[in-house]
């Protein structure tokens, strides 16, 4: 029925969510991951050449996911999905990479070494900030945008192919997403499409180093026109110059504002 019309076919969400059908304190990972290969199974039988994943995980409880992977869940798999949310007050920004970088190294561990990696959700909640309307104030907003660029960089970085915000809409009103509950755009609806709009079809290099101790700096590059992306920022007011071999650069901020640098002698002076 979809062949032509989706890409991928998601199987399950979140089975290792407390009160989900599948999850720890219902069915265990084994008979998840006979479920889903017998799902999977029957969208390869169709006949099409969609992509078929298992619905991203909403946790870091490796051992469950260790052992739904452990059944030869790769062979059956055209991606790796997983999810990942911070909020402010459970699963900070503090440890983002590192809880990131743990699904590369289980994609590796459990052959999706040379598949795809996708983060099929991301973003920040604030549960206890909302006001009476159920929206979050500016401040807040402008936290929320700098979160979202900041985990779709750290994604990307760490491996995966895609990173996909959730969501475009409100969401427990205004707790999540880019829209709040009387349908006003949020500050995460301009950064993100900022964000995507400058990357293009740019593909993870590397990391910027020889930077100051307060700033973090990620390379992107499209080998097809022969062009670069550097994303930078830093947890204080930071004055950063570059050392770059370019013909002109553009200099962009998250709310998608942008001007062209002046070079002094190759150097590119940029206020984080």
């Amino acid at each position: 029925y979809y062949d032509g019309v989706a890409d991928t076919v998601e199987i399950w969400n979140e089975a290792d969510l407390v009160g989900n059908k599948y999850a720890k304190n219902s069915e265990s990972p084994d008979k998840f991951a006979s479920f889903y290969k017998a799902a999977a199974i029957g969208a390869l039988d169709a006949g099409t050449d969609v992509k078929v994943m298992f619905g991203g995980f909403a946790g870091y409880n490796k051992s469950y996911i260790k052992r739904f992977l452990s059944n030869d869940v790769s062979e059956f798999s055209d991606i790796y999905n997983y999810h990942d949310y911070s909020a402010n007050t459970v699963y900070t920004e503090d440890n983002l990479f590192t809880r990131l970088s743990l699904h590369q190294s289980l994609a590796d561990e459990y052959g999706f070494a040379n598949k795809e990696i996708r983060n099929t959700e991301f973003g920040k909640f604030f549960y206890d900030c909302a006001d009476e309307s159920g929206n979050i104030n500016i401040e807040e907003q402008k936290n929320q945008a700098r979160y979202d660029i900041k985990a779709s960089i750290y994604n990307l970085a760490n491996g995966a192919d895609f990173s996909y915000y959730f969501l475009h809409g409100k969401y427990n009103d205004g707790v999540l997403g880019d829209i709040d509950s009387f349908g006003n755009m949020k500050r995460t609806y301009s950064a993100i499409s900022a964000f995507t709009n400058a990357l293009g079809n740019c593909k993870y290099y590397g990391v910027l180093n020889g930077l100051p101790s307060s700033a973090e700096g990620y390379v992107f590059y499209d080998n097809a026109i022969n062009e670069s992306v550097v994303c930078l920022w830093s947890t204080s007011k930071t004055s950063v110059n570059l050392k770059l071999d370019a013909d002109s650069v553009t200099h962009i901020d998250f709310m998608g504002n942008s001007n062209v640098l002046s070079s002094v002698n190759g150097s590119y002076s940029v206020m984080l």
